[in-house]
């Protein structure tokens, strides 16, 4: 999992294909048009997508995060303190 989180390769990927779909269209009526393009685009490719590699770990991961976050805090009041 940490090999796949630690890149930005998935998420570049994704929006070079939008820019490079959505480069075709010489007009847009307005904002909604773009957010439309782009929802089919990704719905589109969606299918390709490979899963993070242990991604049955991330509820915990999700707890480890907030439990250092909470962790934190308490020692950042702490040294306020004194």
């Amino acid at each position: 999992m940490e090999r796949s989180v630690k890149s930005t390769n998935c998420i570049e990927s994704v929006l070079a294909g939008v820019e490079q779909r959505m480069r075709k269209v010489d007009y847009w009526v307005n904002f909604r048009g773009k957010e439309r393009w782009f929802s089919a685009y990704v719905l589109d490719i969606e299918p390709r997508f490979n899963k993070i590699s242990g991604y049955k770990y991330l509820p915990l991961l999700r707890e480890a995060i907030k439990k250092e976050i909470k962790r934190r805090e308490v020692v950042e009041e702490e040294e306020t303190y004194f």
